[in-house]
């Protein structure tokens, strides 16, 4: 099967999809799903499921069936949200929109509360041969102005479907673009990016990322997608057809993203070949304010059609006009001529009124009178009372006209007009009921928050009720969305800038800012915060915070001739770590502190101190010399540092010392050393 030609209704995205390659085999291939769909070749795979070619063997037609991948199939929540959505998409009926047909679950896990988790999710859809928008650039590069208004036409009149139906499709880009082979354009994967991007535990952000090329700014600032958010995509994707390129093109999709909530999207016409008339039609379709957009599909397609684009777009003006079938269909509905029964000014003249009469294409119309009563029946041209009856031709004419002319004014004066219903707290279809009863029209416009209105019910209207309308007037309401709330996020550990700034996207303020001392946590980051994170908030709402200072001050004293033990204890007990070195000291006493660094001052907790204590004067021993010649005791005494001895001799002795003073291993002051006495014999 060539996948290139054969192309089934879903996205054909960049992201990895299961193993398999299009046009083979994959893994559920020959698989019979729900005892009805057999599984066939992988035609495609994408970021959110992979999409095979089936047989439906109970209705034995070609179909597609989309699977989810494994991870999303994971996710209960996403499951039912998943089929909510199908539901909905399933009930668009349009030749411009993909038909989905079934859904179900293949095994699995059933949770307590009934619902399902694993297993193979899947959709049923039709099978569109042809290929995707995506397909078609990257062959030809982009197209010409005529062929991409001929696309962007059914894509509008898909969308318009949508909106009727209040589904915004959320992800319009040329993959979710189909070209048949039979020339029908249309559009896929309604409310599948409502499904993934409701689900918190799914990657929304890498759904958003992934098509970030076509997403409204503000999807990117608030999230917010309505009907106009679809059109602002369906722009992009007009420029790229015109310009075989995206709008925004940047290293990261961020960047992207942010090009889109800062700049404007450029002219097409920069692009060789490619007229300035179209430059207005995507300007209007990607203002950055959703309020000058088009309002959704239904004002798309207008704008189309005064571009020059095909009339394959239903305005809401038309939608309901008589469509006349080819005369060869033998059962096929016919329009019927109209009976010209409009009033028509009959001639002033007598005899030129008496011809028009004649001349009525109803000459058996009988007038009747107020109370049901027959007037006298006119007599004929050729009759016994011409007078007569040119009377009653005068008074009849007169009666109609005078009918006429005063069912005229009450129409052009009161007919015409009704009043706005008070459509506050009734839900959409109340709203649209309450409408049609007083000749109005019906539309949604972006939801609203409400501090008294219920999620899902009217809580604006423009025009406000009351309001003096004319007959067939639309009359825009805005649903509500609840009381807004916003997420405490949550900033301890954050600088107090960062803290701040997370605060700021969240539509949240910073309240009392406190100061406080840590030894664990450094200054400028957030101890605390109140509110607590995760706690839903009006927006606005103040949070204070709680910002370290660091470690305390700790004022330093001076410990100088305080014992060691009682100097290190003290600067210990202040949180200061203390080092010691010790040294020789002829004035103070061994074991008191000589010096300290720093000696005074104001320091941080753990900052260190040292001491240096005395060991005491320094000594040096005497050499004992006893037995020593006297040569020898000599030189022994004066290498250790001593003074010259002063020698005291006996005579007639061998010349050795017999005794010293201070004797010899005594210690003594190194500063002053004494002169040693020898007594030599």
């Amino acid at each position: 099967m060539d996948s290139r030609r054969a192309t089934p209704a879903g996205p054909v995205a960049a992201a990895p999809g299961p193993p398999g390659r299009a046009g083979a085999p994959g893994p559920l291939t020959g698989r019979l799903l729900d005892s009805r769909y057999l599984v066939g070749d992988l035609v495609a795979t994408g970021g959110m499921a992979a999409v095979y070619r089936a047989q439906d063997t109970r209705l034995d037609r070609g179909v597609a069936v989309k699977v989810l991948h494994g991870a999303l199939a994971e996710d209960p929540d996403f499951v039912h949200r998943f089929h909510d959505e199908a539901k909905a998409a399933a009930g668009i009926s349009h030749p411009h929109v993909v038909a989905v047909t079934d859904q179900g679950v293949e095994g699995g896990v059933t949770e307590r509360d009934g619902s399902r988790r694993g297993g193979i999710v899947f959709l049923v859809m039709e099978f569109v041969a042809g290929r995707t928008l995506r397909q078609v650039l990257a062959d030809r590069g982009r197209l010409t102005p005529r062929q991409a208004l001929e696309v962007l036409g059914p894509v509008a009149a898909a969308l318009a479907a949508a909106h009727a139906r209040g589904i915004v499709h959320r992800d319009v880009k040329p993959e979710n673009i189909l070209l048949g082979d039979d020339g029908r354009v249309v559009v896929t994967d309604f409310g599948l990016a409502r499904a993934v991007t409701a689900t918190p535990r799914t990657a929304a952000a890498g759904l958003l990322l992934g098509t970030v090329a076509y997403v409204a700014p503000e999807q990117v600032t608030t999230g917010a997608a309505d009907a106009r958010t679809d059109v602002y995509a369906a722009g992009c994707v007009l420029y790229e057809m015109l310009t075989g390129r995206p709008p925004y093109e940047a290293a990261t999709p961020l960047a992207v993203a942010y090009r889109h909530v800062n700049d404007r999207v450029p002219a097409p016409s920069a692009t060789p070949g490619v007229p300035a008339d179209l430059d207005d039609l995507v300007a209007r379709c990607t203002e950055p304010d959703p309020g000058g957009r088009p309002a959704d599909g239904f004002a798309l397609g207008r704008l189309v059609r005064a571009a020059g684009g095909p009339a394959a777009a239903p305005s809401r003006e038309s939608e309901d006009a008589t469509v006349v079938l080819p005369a060869g269909d033998p059962d096929g509905t016919r329009a019927l001529p109209r009976p010209d029964t409009a009033t028509r000014a009959l001639p002033l003249d007598p005899a030129a009124r008496a011809a028009a009469l004649a001349r009525s294409p109803h000459p058996g119309t009988s007038v009747v009178r107020p109370d049901g009563s027959h007037p006298t029946a006119a007599l004929a041209l050729g009759g016994k009372a011409p007078h007569r009856r040119r009377r009653w031709i005068i008074g009849l004419v007169v009666l109609v006209l005078a009918l006429g002319a005063a069912g005229g004014g009450w129409w052009g004066l009161v007919g015409r007009f009704t009043r706005a219903p008070s459509l506050a707290g009734l839900a959409p279809a109340q709203a649209q009921t309450a409408l049609t009863r007083d000749h109005l029209g019906f539309a949604e416009d972006a939801p609203t928050y409400s501090e008294t209105v219920q999620a899902g019910l009217v809580a604006a209207q423009t025009p406000g009720a009351g309001a003096h309308l004319t007959r067939g007037r639309v009359v825009h309401v805005r649903l509500s969305q609840g009381p807004e709330r916003y997420a405490v996020p949550h900033v301890v550990g954050l600088s107090q800038d960062a803290a701040r700034a997370k605060l700021d996207a969240a539509h949240l303020v910073v309240g009392t800012v406190t100061q406080q001392y840590s030894d664990s946590v450094s200054g400028g980051t957030v101890l605390a915060q109140n509110p607590p994170p995760d706690l839903p908030v009006k927006p606005g709402t103040s949070v204070t915070l709680t910002v370290s200072q660091g470690p305390a001050p700790v004022t330093v004293q001076d410990q100088t001739g305080r014992p060691y033990d009682a100097a290190a204890a003290l600067l210990t007990g202040l949180g200061l770590k203390v080092t010691r070195g010790d040294a020789f000291s002829d004035t103070v006493p061994s074991g008191t502190v000589i010096s300290q660094s720093p000696a005074s001052g104001t320091l941080t907790r753990n900052s260190t101190v040292t001491l240096t204590v005395s060991k005491g004067p320094q000594v040096t021993t005497v050499p004992d010399v006893t037995g020593l010649a006297l040569t020898d005791a000599r030189t022994k005494l004066v290498n250790a540092g001593f003074p010259e001895p002063t020698v005291r001799s006996l005579p007639g002795g061998p010349k050795k010392v017999l005794g010293q003073s201070p004797s010899g291993n005594t210690q003594v002051p190194t500063a002053n050393l004494p002169t040693v006495i020898l007594y030599v014999f």
